[in-house]
């Protein structure tokens, strides 16, 4: 597992740079908190181009949301749309004024509108009792799940109990290098390189 890797890592360049000892419950932080910027560089990428990287991918969702009178909740864990499975138009918080009030054309089931609204999306017409939307989720947070040793003083790693991490694994010595930077610990270029090359390894 990558969260596996990444404590091993941290530990041993920790060591090596003589830094001060990390628990596994501060690295696992740094970790999440390394995710989340790499998550948020991706959206942020992606809201400029529409384009779903690489890293963006594992967090592809997909929900059909239920609608009371047109307004219904987004889901626990959206943070960006990327599209729907109906022809829908999209529109902000000033257009969908205007359409609201539109008695000339107003939206209809072959071009209705949508618009998010804080954690609410709104569809006209409200006569819609579902939509069906694609969008980007927010990264689960990684677990570092482990038991206490026969002796009552040291750790074991568990991998039933562990939640890894949501990046793709070729993107580990760039989760790395970002946790070490959460800590407080410089790394060197040889450093991430040899973690890549043993990366590999243990991947074939």
């Amino acid at each position: 597992m990558i969260i596996q890797d990444i404590v091993k890592a941290v530990n041993k360049l920790s060591n090596r740079r003589q830094s001060r000892y990390f628990s596994v419950d501060e690295i696992t932080e740094a970790i999440n908190d390394a995710v989340l910027d790499m998550f948020n560089e991706g959206r942020s990428e992606f809201e400029k181009t529409q384009v779903v990287n690489d890293l963006l991918r594992v967090f592809k969702a997909k929900s059909t949301i239920a609608l009371t009178e047109g307004e219904g909740d987004l889901p626990a864990d959206y943070a960006s749309l990327t599209g729907f499975e109906d022809n829908i138009d999209v529109v902000t918080d000033e257009r969908w004024g205007e359409v609201k009030n539109d008695v000339i054309c107003p939206a209809d089931s072959d071009y209705p509108v949508l618009n998010i609204y804080g954690a609410k999306v709104r569809v006209l017409p409200n006569t819609i009792t579902e939509v069906d939307i694609n969008y980007l989720k927010k990264p689960t947070k990684a677990v570092y799940g482990k038991t206490l040793s026969e002796n009552g003083r040291d750790y074991i790693f568990s991998e039933a109990g562990s939640t890894d991490v949501e990046i793709p694994a070729h993107r580990a010595p760039e989760l790395l290098a970002k946790t070490l930077k959460y800590l407080g610990v410089s790394l060197k270029q040889t450093d991430l390189t040899q973690f890549e090359l043993l990366k590999n390894q243990t991947d074939k």
